[in-house]
This record gives structure tokens, sequence and C-alpha cells, in this order.
């Protein structure tokens, strides 16, 4: 399972999610939000979220690998498209927009 990170959701209420320290560069961080699993992605410093699993066989994306925009399940390959949120850093805190 590939997925370009870049593309975006559409915006709506943000909620802290994580602190900007517990989530450095390179990391994947899987969060419960709100009765939700997302995982956290950290590009250079640019942050993405997406939904926690793989719509082919469920694989846990936050083990997947992660080169650049992409993240790759770690069960397969297989490319699929997954829900995206949008995700902020607000003053040290990582918000995701549910």
């Amino acid at each position: 399972m590939q997925l370009d990170l870049a593309k975006e959701s559409e915006i709506s209420d943000f909620v802290t999610v994580c602190k900007e320290v517990d989530l450095p560069a390179g990391a994947i961080r899987k969060v419960e939000v709100q009765g939700q699993t997302i995982v956290l992605y950290n590009v250079g410093g640019k942050l993405y979220a997406t939904q926690q699993e793989c719509l082919h066989r469920q694989g846990p994306l936050d083990e997947g690998e992660l080169q650049g925009t992409v993240i790759t399940c770690p069960w397969h390959g297989r490319a699929r498209k997954l829900k995206t949120y949008a995700v902020r850093n607000a003053g040290g805190e990582v918000q995701v927009a549910l």
C-alpha cells in the first residue's frame, strides 16, 4: 500500500493529539482521537495524517515504511486511496482536523 501523503483532506475542527516534540522528523506515530485511530507522519518538518488501516487487508500503517511523502503498508505494496486528515502545528502542539 502506498499513498502520497501530500494530498490533504477537507478542513474542519482541529483537535490536539500530541506535542511537536513527540513527533520528530521522520517519525510515524499512531494516536487515538475521538474514537478514531489516526497515524501521524513528520516528513522533514511537514506534518501529515491518515487513517490507521490499509484498505487492502487492514495492515497497520504506523508500522509501515515512510519514504518522502509515501507510506508503504508493512504487509504489501498495493496502492489504495486512504482517508487523509488536515494536520498542523499550533504553538508546539500537533492538531488534526476531524
